[in-house]
């Protein structure tokens, strides 16, 4: 079996990176990975089995759910796009990253702030000191505020219908060591994956932390989706959970792709 590398863009003769270790990465009948410093298999399944987000709703006024935010801004000839988080205890997240439990929760490092209702209005107050308040405006399928679309965020699809090769094209937040754009991302039916351009890495600081950026290199492993989750295992053991969901933009009945690690991924053509 020829040795698999991980090569620079546009440098063919770069110098192989755990070959034996990509190898078992890729092959289907290939052994359980293991964590660095753990005796045991690690267990895909229980890694994606995750916490679902709260149901979309709304009580007393006040959204609750994950939703997919759309707004443009016709000066810049943009779309702000992002994913909010509205918490049943009236918590509201920006960005949301990691999970919908407690302590995903507790790792949330982008904007939050405290909603409420004041008559029609939707009060948030931000952790950065700011308020935003705006009439709130239910419609059919989510609803308006502060010139924003808010549709209810739908899971990854189920098995089989992940599969496929995506194009990373658009950020839905700026973040440092945010995986970057225009890296295509191959999940096969096989449980194999490929990232092109990206590498997992260990967080400065933060012990078991790991975080996904550009360095020229790909990455293979394992992956597996269940409901809002997508966890990735590279060869060496390195764990990247994230939340995953369907895309909505509005104007459009079917979702348009889905979100990953702060990316909106589409099918490559």
């Amino acid at each position: 079996i020829n040795a698999l590398t991980r090569r620079r863009v546009g440098q063919e003769n770069a110098p192989p990176v755990s070959s034996d270790a990509a190898v078992l990465a890729l092959s289907p009948t290939a052994p359980p990975l293991v964590q660095p410093g753990l005796d045991r298999p690690i267990d895909l399944a229980a890694l994606a089995a995750t916490e679902p987000p709260a149901a979309a709703r709304f009580a007393e006024g006040v959204p609750i759910g994950l939703y997919c935010m759309s707004r443009a801004w016709p000066t810049a000839r943009a779309i702000e796009k992002q994913v909010w988080y509205f918490a049943p205890d009236g918590t509201v997240y920006q960005s949301i990253e990691y999970g919908f439990g407690g302590e995903d929760l507790a790792r949330h490092a982008s904007l939050k702030g405290v909603a409420q209702l004041q008559g029609d209005t939707l009060q948030i107050d931000w952790s950065n000191g700011k308020r935003s308040r705006a009439r709130i405006e239910r419609t059919a399928t989510g609803f308006v505020w502060e010139g924003a679309t808010f549709l209810p965020a739908l899971p990854l699809p189920a098995g089989a219908s992940l599969e496929g090769a995506y194009e990373g094209g658009e950020a839905l937040s700026a973040k440092a060591n945010r995986a970057p754009l225009a890296r295509r991302l191959e999940l096969r039916g096989d449980g194999t994956f490929r990232w092109h351009g990206v590498s997992l890495f260990p967080r400065a600081n933060v012990p078991g932390a790991i975080d996904a950026g550009s360095n020229g290199y790909d990455t293979v492993g394992r992956w597996r989706a269940n409901g809002y989750c997508l966890v990735l295992v590279d060869a060496e053991g390195r764990i990247f959970r994230r939340i995953g969901l369907r895309w909505h933009q509005p104007g459009a009945p079917n979702s348009t792709g889905f979100v990953f690690a702060g990316t909106l991924y589409t099918p490559k053509e």
